[in-house]
């Protein structure tokens, strides 16, 4: 991204840079809630491992679209 707008001055956009963007499949939660509920976890905890499902989703989300911008 820092290729299309640089995190530091002069904030200005480059043009005709390639951008991919890529939407992934909706994340569904059922089987990790389930989970929690029945280790009776507290909100802290369930907060954390919500939060680490969404991390490892993005993050394979964003391996997954790195891929594809090399090969377009």
């Amino acid at each position: 991204m820092d290729q299309v707008l640089p995190n530091e001055p002069p904030y200005i956009i480059k043009l005709f840079k390639k951008v991919t963007i890529k939407y992934g499949e909706p994340i569904d939660f059922s089987k990790l809630l389930a989970e929690l509920r029945a280790s009776n976890a507290d909100e802290v905890q369930a907060r954390k491992a919500i939060t680490d499902y969404i991390d490892a989703e993005l993050l394979r989300l964003k391996k997954e679209t790195e891929e594809l911008h090399v090969k377009l």
